[in-house]
């Protein structure tokens, strides 16, 4: 059954006789993959249509800031992203064999990635609008109770056509893939599987679901796709990870990155370096400083003015790999200003030790999440612990997005960059709904060179060192919930493995 950490948990008990499980679509047919099939989708086009959203809305919160003495310190309006689910089960589906550990990955129809040549006005491979993903489904938001066996059993049967085949278990924490704008939780599930037949297996249905490819692929292999840019599912490179880790594998990544402080003695006087038990009552404690943020108020408001989310319904049709329309249909997708993201991951070694740069931020949406009850229960305090990542504003080439990444360490850590960031490779956190792409950095910085930061009221409480060993551990706890964050932690401490 669902094993809950003591961050995450199942509210409530189930009802005598109710299925309150996966959602999981009604039986079909798995039959292997066959290149020549012409049923296979090869890409999709879309064009935007004039029409209401009906499986997306957005909703707009008045949040009033106050430090610790309960002084205001302004307000902001945020829009947020709202689904009939906020919660999601993601589910790893893995098998052992010849000293390998293989993940089964699923390919998806995603009309979100289609609409960024319409949205961005470019061209890029992510426009055919498939991708391999970590398989997952929302949790209902009436779900009470557990997760039983027979419940993940039917869905793995029916939506992927694997069979269980041990005890399942929750993997690691839980997380919030786009805590900027969505209430949206994730827990992973580790499910043991039989091999399947063929090489991937496929079941044809309609419009989303006109073609659910399934194959398994080797965690190293999924590891290496993200750096080299063939994998760009951010939970199913998240789920390598954490299960290699579970599993007892170990990584050794090869990445360009520096490692100047390694050998010499970083001050730190200006930022402290804390361990878990450290960073546990720092976020049970409000913070010292009567300049920042302690807790917030939060409102449900009117919309007004421009929102920083806009909802589109496009009209997208699938084709076949020769490029014939095969059906049509309709989709929504969130659109928020600037679209992409950049994550930087800031790494230094203080007395031996690798660590990461880290901030305690303010996340609106956790306190806005904790007006309703869901499904999976999270800590509903809005100051979380994250990385430095920055909004882009139009910019498309790596360079010009370096240079972005650069400007967050100024303003959101206060530290001149020492190093050029090193580019690691991008994800996509929601692409079920949503094209945001984020890119990702990781980059040494020797703080020897404070600069004035230039930070916004959410952006920064406090600002501290992790070892990756602890932030990592934090993350299996679900005591951080940033999964970008996480990542490069995961990502520096295989690049660094002596």
């Amino acid at each position: 059954m669902f094993i809950a950490n003591d961050q995450t948990k199942l509210m409530g008990s189930p009802l005598p006789g109710q299925m309150h499980g996966l959602n999981a679509p009604p039986q079909v047919t798995f039959e292997a993959l066959r290149a020549e099939d012409p049923r296979l989708i090869g890409s999709l086009s879309v064009r935007e249509v004039d029409a209401a959203p009906c499986f997306i809305t957005t909703k707009n919160y008045s949040v009033e800031f106050y430090n610790r003495d309960g002084d205001s310190l302004g307000d902001q309006i945020y829009t947020i992203e709202s689904k009939q689910s906020q919660d999601v089960l993601d589910v790893v589906p893995y098998l052992e064999q010849d000293g390998k550990i293989l993940i089964a990955m699923n390919e998806r129809i995603r009309p979100a990635l289609a609409a960024r040549s319409v949205l961005m006005g470019n061209s890029e491979q992510e426009t055919k609008g498939l991708l391999w993903n970590l398989p997952g489904r929302y949790l209902p938001p009436s779900q009470t109770g557990e997760i039983v066996q027979s419940e993940l059993r039917a869905f793995l049967r029916a939506g992927l056509g694997l069979t269980q085949q041990g005890e399942a278990h929750q993997l690691g924490g839980s997380y919030l893939p786009s805590c900027g704008a969505s209430p949206e939780l994730c827990v992973m599930m580790a499910v043991p599987v039989d091999p399947i037949a063929s090489d991937a297996q496929v079941s044809y249905q309609r419009n989303f679901e006109a073609s659910r490819c399934v194959r398994f692929i080797d965690v190293q292999a999924i590891v290496s796709g993200y750096l080299e840019g063939t994998q760009h599912d951010l939970r199913l490179v998240l789920a390598a990870f954490r299960l290699a880790k579970d599993r007892g594998y170990e990584f050794r990544l090869r990445l360009p990155l520096s490692s100047d402080s390694k050998n010499s003695q970083v001050k730190t006087s200006h930022v402290s370096v804390l361990d878990a038990s450290e960073v546990k009552s720092l976020l049970a404690s409000s913070p010292c400083d009567d300049s920042v943020v302690a807790r917030i108020d939060v409102h449900e408001v009117a919309a007004s003015g421009s929102p920083f989310i806009k909802l589109k319904r496009f009209a997208v049709t699938n084709h076949d790999r020769e490029g014939r329309p095969l059906e049509s249909y309709e989709a929504d997708v969130a659109l928020r200003r600037g679209i992409d993201a950049v994550d930087v991951g800031c790494y230094t070694w203080i007395n031996g030790e690798l660590c990461m740069l880290v901030k305690r931020g303010v996340r609106p949406v956790i306190a806005i999440r904790a007006l309703n009850e869901h499904p999976l229960h999270t800590d509903p305090s809005p100051l979380g612990i994250e990385g430095i990542a920055e909004s882009l504003e139009g910019e498309c080439d790596l360079a010009a997005i370096r240079e972005r990444a650069k400007q967050g360490i100024r303003e959101e850590a206060g530290f001149e960059p020492s190093h050029q960031p090193i580019y690691a490779g991008y994800s996509y956190p929601s692409p079920g709904v949503n094209p945001e792409r984020v890119y990702n950095f990781l980059t040494e910085l020797i703080p020897d060179k404070p600069v004035e930061a230039a930070h916004t009221i959410d952006e920064r409480v406090d600002l501290f060192y992790l070892s990756v060993d602890t932030l990592i551990e934090l993350a299996e706890e679900g005591v951080i919930r940033d999964p970008r964050l996480e990542l490069n932690a995961h990502i520096l401490k295989a690049a660094f493995k002596d």
